[in-house]
């Protein structure tokens, strides 16, 4: 919440931002957690969502990235 929709609250645009409710603007970026076979080797370890991204910070890559939005329309398609 502090991050994502508090500050749309503080910036007075909650009604535009901070949620992923339909219509919304948002920014994402999808990732695959098993686009290498390094990343999917090590998820198979991973016991939590805690342990998956960790292995995504150090073993992810462009790779990685599976689809990014920006205003809620994709821009990097796989």
């Amino acid at each position: 919440w502090w991050i994502t929709r508090g500050n749309a609250e503080v910036l007075g645009l909650a009604d535009r931002i901070g949620t992923l409710d339909p219509g919304s603007e948002a920014d994402l970026v999808v990732l695959d957690s098993r686009a290498t076979p390094d990343l999917a080797l090590r998820m198979e370890a991973a016991r939590d969502l805690k342990d998956e991204l960790f292995v995504l910070t150090v073993l992810g890559d462009d790779r990685a990235v599976a689809e990014t939005y920006a205003m809620g329309r994709p821009v990097k398609p796989r």
